[in-house]
């Protein structure tokens, strides 16, 4: 989301962005995927103060569940890497921090909706663990004003790309480097 924003908003101050793994507030499929009760939590981290309360505590199980659900290759998020990513939300304001990210979308909605030709090249990259195509996302990208847009799909990935496929990932970027520096 913020690779996206940085493109349209700041296209001039980068040489380009790689967005993943994400749907983007305002932009397609953004509707029809908040409408999925998959995504349930989208609106529950949206409330506000009580996400905190009844997550508070309870980080590890809570987002446990996250890790299981949304990772294509469980046995990527090592261990370690869950109890890093844990700790990260045990202190209140962190935990707050992530939850108000969720409040922001209805605005970033609104503000993402506006068509506005983005020139900067865009590249978006998901796993396709979730079963979701990568065609509307690239549609809706390209319908608010994404004119260098590329993108690529990850197999037998899930939402966390560069923990569950580092080298496809890395090789990824390197590409998308590459291809900037011979434009430039």
């Amino acid at each position: 989301m913020i690779a996206f924003a940085a493109a349209r908003d700041h296209g001039a101050r980068i040489a380009g962005a790689a967005a993943m793994n994400t749907v983007l507030p305002g932009v397609q499929p953004w509707s029809k995927l908040i409408a999925d009760p998959r995504i349930w939590h989208f609106a529950f981290h949206a409330v506000p103060d009580l996400p905190e309360t009844l997550v508070a505590g309870r980080e590890r199980a809570y987002f446990e569940f996250f890790f299981n659900i949304l990772a294509g290759n469980k046995a990527a998020l090592t261990e370690d890497m869950r109890a890093a990513l844990v700790k990260a939300y045990e202190r209140p304001e962190a935990l707050k921090a992530g939850f108000d990210w969720y409040r922001a979308f209805e605005r970033d909605a609104r503000h993402n909706a506006k068509v506005k030709p983005i020139d900067t090249p865009l590249f978006y990259l998901r796993g396709d663990a979730d079963g979701r195509e990568i065609g509307p996302y690239v549609e809706g990208l390209r319908a608010v004003g994404a004119q260098r847009l590329e993108s690529r799909v990850i197999r037998n990935c899930g939402e966390y790309v560069p923990l569950e496929a580092p080298a496809q990932f890395s090789q990824v970027l390197r590409d998308l480097r590459a291809r900037l520096e011979t434009e430039a």
